[in-house]
């Protein structure tokens, strides 16, 4: 979610390594935040394990290749959301903001929900929607890093916000060419459940179907080769125009 007041493990493949991973042991502005999902309290509980050993190594390794496609270095825990199953990105400006202390060299913080992870991990296919999820996290964080970019993106209610990190996520999975259309749909299946009607709240993320507009775009641009941050600009008007 965004208010818009104010808001590592190297494993070759990460996520993908879980795309046949079944069940497992295996969304926030508080100041500054975003969310995937709208409607949440700030999380509280934080802590550096899901539990088991080979889902932290995969979902880190992911974290790694999203983190070198969307240029961006943040934190990251997972936190107990059984309560609003959620994840969020939090900007460390203004000063104060993050829940945690930051660690030097990271800016920001991402954090991911253990009752959605496990949600999103119970289906045969369920690692490829995880991984769209925190590129969608990282993609907020590269908002938060120019404050042009972000300024642009504001309106009435968060959905041009929400609707670019979409389009973010897309992007990685353009990028980084792991990704086939069957692929992209699962994502796309996830995100558009994620979607609403609710055109006025503040906290409006866009209906199912402009969501998956939105990442559908995003990964064309991927595949094109650009520059990253020109794609990330060009995507303001993109997502603008969605209808």
């Amino acid at each position: 979610m965004c208010n818009l007041h104010s808001r590592r493990a190297f494993v070759v493949g990460g996520l993908s390594s879980l795309i046949t991973f079944n069940g497992a042991d295996a969304q926030f502005h508080a100041g500054k935040a975003c969310g995937a999902a709208m409607g949440v309290a700030p999380p509280a509980g934080f802590t550096p394990t899901t539990g088991n050993s080979t889902l932290d190594k995969a979902i880190i390794g992911e974290l790694q290749i999203i983190r070198r496609l969307i240029p961006a270095n943040p934190m990251f825990k997972f936190y107990d959301d059984s309560q609003s199953p959620n994840a969020m990105a939090y900007s460390p400006s203004p000063a104060g903001q993050l829940p945690i202390p930051m660690i030097q060299g990271t800016w920001g913080l991402v954090v991911l929900g253990l009752t959605l992870m496990r949600a999103e991990l119970a289906p045969a296919t369920g690692g490829i929607a995880l991984a769209g999820i925190l590129a969608h996290e990282v993609g907020h964080i590269w908002q938060f890093q120019y404050p042009a970019l972000e300024r642009d993106l504001r309106g009435d209610t968060a959905r041009n916000q929400e609707l670019h990190a979409d389009y973010m996520a897309g992007f990685y999975f353009g990028r980084e060419g792991r990704r086939n259309a069957n692929d992209i749909e699962v994502f796309s299946r996830s995100l558009f459940n994620k979607g609403s009607y609710n055109f006025n709240n503040r906290d409006f993320h866009g209906t199912p179907e402009q969501r998956v507009t939105a990442m559908k775009l995003g990964y064309s641009q991927g595949r094109t080769g650009g520059d990253v941050g020109d794609i990330a600009y060009q995507g303001i008007q993109i997502v603008r125009n969605i209808r």
